[in-house]
């Protein structure tokens, strides 16, 4: 994702090293391995320990278990609310239109993740 095109929610988010954090999270998923998604899920966290779609990445590319990958989306679904406005989040779910915001899609990716997860695993 381009930086100028998610400018526009830098509002959003809580301080600008947790926007550079997702920024840098979301190269990851341009990444043509695992190796190199993980690394770049690793750099965005060491910019911000607040970057729920690190987590997401993670889960993805380096989990070696589905208990891993579970943890690893709980982390990410647990963080995803932290990082944003609270006023932003409150006015943007009274108005239905939380999935169009880019910054906030790292929580909804968390919570399928721990969804599908658990269904992986037969929970």
């Amino acid at each position: 994702m381009e930086a100028g095109s998610i400018s526009q929610f830098e509002e959003h988010f809580v301080s600008p090293a947790v926007m550079a954090a997702h920024l840098k999270a979301l190269e990851a998923y341009t990444c043509p391995t695992p190796e190199e998604a993980a690394a770049a899920a690793h750099a965005a966290l060491a910019i911000s320990p607040l970057c729920p779609e690190a987590h997401n990445v993670l889960a993805v590319a380096q989990a070696s278990s589905y208990e891993e990958a579970l943890e690893m989306y709980r982390t990410a679904a647990e963080l995803g609310p932290q990082v944003l406005q609270p006023e932003c989040l409150e006015d943007l779910i009274a108005d239905g239109t939380t999935w169009t915001r880019t910054p906030y899609r790292a929580f909804y990716r968390a919570m399928y993740g721990v969804a599908n997860t658990l269904r992986k695993m037969g929970r």
